[in-house]
């Protein structure tokens, strides 16, 4: 299977408002339907006896309102005491405290009462609201988010502190993406991001939104960054290797998978999305083809026994919407990872007999080169002979050469010597008439007779 056949699989958003999980709280029959932040005093509802009695026009603008009107207007910020409202402040983060640890041992609606009771205390603790907000979201009240965390938000800003402001963004992204406004969310998961530039949840939840618009190599830096402030991450290291995959970094993205595997060693996601990165690859470095699939096979066997545990820790949305979930998890299901077994054995299937026929040509390319060798040697040893050339002959008083090889036998030599030339020359034949000397102006001398040197006979084949 080539790289990009698949989807992007796993990647994980984190609340990490109060270093939440993703698990939801049943609701209960005692959760309050809709969330309003306490007043810091009672109002009476009725004037009493000895006051005057209201003005007719104001009584007709209450009964056509509905509206009570407070019988004195609340001191401002600025108005009180600076001593007691610290006072005030110490004892109701005393109870937000109480109320965080409530939530984290997955008691919502005790949460949410504590929550209230600090809220009572000083109306502007934000680590309350917090509470309040992640308990609802837990419970599947994505509206009540949306409105609690838009109370945080107007919180005043010398009160409001930039990492509350922050997980606040984070929150009501999260709300956003169960409601289906994916637009949404992205603006808030960027707002938590830059509202706070140590805020690892926020920094990895807008790498996953990066990663569902496409923009990969936007989502690494995400991830990179995230992975840089806090190594032990591990749902940043899941994502992270998302984000190499993505952008055909196999060898990285496998080590950052491995990674989260150890920092999460029962976490059935890092096993499917190893599983996926062997079946999907290419070639992966110390792997073939067949022992590549082995391995993909294997990080799916392993994630369904992890799912088989109860230990699959992906957050699903309380509503269908397709083949994706809310959290941006696509795929990744028991029965997702039988599909890919069954690719992978056929895949192995399909490589061995490739192999089989590739191991059949190359030993029909060796018999046939055998064989030509065989053919060539017997025609060169059918093939006659050509004698070596003879040695030439030496010159007189030259020093002789061996011969490459031994010369032929010698001719038989002629019988008789050569006879002794002539001590005068032959006369010329008959019909040869020699031309008539010109005579010369001068007398020319008599020539010398010449006297023939005697020539050597040379012995055959010196």
């Amino acid at each position: 299977m080539k790289a990009g056949t698949l989807e992007i699989i796993g990647l994980t958003l984190m609340l990490g408002v109060l270093g939440a999980g993703c698990a939801k709280d049943q609701p209960s029959s005692d959760t309050p339907d809709e969330f309003e932040l306490p007043p810091e005093t009672k109002v009476a509802d009725k004037a009493g006896p000895d006051e005057p009695a209201p003005d007719p026009v104001e009584d007709e603008k209450v009964a056509a309102n509905k509206i009570e009107e407070p019988a004195a207007s609340l001191p401002k910020v600025q108005d009180r005491d600076p001593n007691q409202e610290k006072a005030k402040m110490k004892r109701s983060r005393e109870k937000s405290a109480k109320a965080k640890q409530m939530l984290r041992a997955g008691q919502g609606d005790k949460a949410i009462a504590e929550a209230r009771n600090a809220l009572r205390d000083h109306e502007q603790n934000v680590e309350a609201m917090l509470v309040i907000a992640e308990a609802f979201y837990k419970q599947g009240k994505h509206e009540l988010v949306q409105s609690v965390t838009g109370s945080i938000l107007r919180v005043d800003p010398k009160v409001l502190s930039p990492e509350e402001k922050s997980q606040a963004y984070n929150l009501v992204g999260f709300a956003y993406l169960q409601a289906g406004h994916r637009g949404e969310a992205f603006r808030a998961f960027k707002n938590a991001a830059e509202t706070d530039e140590n805020n690892v949840s926020g920094w990895n939840n807008l790498g996953v939104q990066y990663m569902w618009r496409g923009d990969s190599a936007t989502a690494e830096t995400c991830f990179e960054y995230v992975v840089s402030l806090d190594p032990k991450f591990a749902e940043a290291q899941l994502n992270w290797g998302a984000a190499l995959r993505a952008n055909g970094k196999l060898a990285e993205a496998e080590a950052a998978y491995r990674q989260a595997s150890k920092l999460r060693p029962d976490w059935p996601e890092v096993h499917f999305n190893l599983g996926v990165l062997y079946l999907d690859a290419d070639q992966i470095p110390n792997h073939d083809e067949v022992a590549k699939l082995d391995a993909a096979i294997k990080e799916f066997e392993r994630y369904k026994s992890l799912v088989a545990k109860g230990n699959s820790s992906i957050e699903r949305s309380t509503q269908q919407r397709g083949p994706t979930d809310a959290m941006g998890n696509e795929l990744v299901s028991v029965a997702q990872a039988d599909l890919y077994i069954k690719a992978a054995n056929k895949g192995i299937e399909s490589e061995e007999r490739r192999q089989d026929r590739e191991a059949k040509r190359k030993k029909r390319d060796a018999e046939k080169a055998k064989q030509e060798a065989e053919e060539a040697a017997a025609a060169a040893e059918a093939a006659p002979v050509e004698p070596a050339q003879p040695a030439q002959p030496q010159q007189p008083g030259e020093t002789p050469k061996p011969a490459e090889k031994a010369p032929n036998p010698p001719e038989k030599a002629p019988e008789k010597p050569a006879e002794k030339p002539a001590d005068k020359p032959a006369d010329p034949p008959p019909s040869e008439k020699p031309q008539e000397p010109v005579k010369p102006t001068q007398k020319p001398q008599a020539p010398s007779k010449p006297k023939p040197q005697k020539p050597k006979v040379q012995k055959p084949g010196g």
